[in-house]
């Protein structure tokens, strides 16, 4: 499965990304806490329920590794 991970809006607290599995429809919501990384979380789930939980879950841990890194690009994507 492959997930589509969009940044959205970005600023000094917060990093906001939408995600899903076709460009139609990248409306899944994943949101980085960047003053308490244990504060992040899946906001949203895509609305044409494209992907996965276990899939959200993997992606959204690959942000956080990212994240704890200091590498949030504007757009990844997650493989399986």
């Amino acid at each position: 499965m492959l997930v589509l991970i969009n940044l959205w809006k970005k600023n000094e607290y917060e990093v906001i990304y939408n995600f899903g599995s076709n460009e139609e429809c990248i409306d899944g919501i994943i949101r980085i806490d960047l003053k308490d990384i244990n504060m992040s979380t899946i906001v949203k789930m895509p609305s044409d329920n494209s992907v996965y939980e276990s899939y959200a879950n993997r992606a959204f841990g690959k942000l956080l590794k990212m994240a704890l890194n200091n590498n949030l690009p504007e757009k990844t994507q997650y493989v399986n």
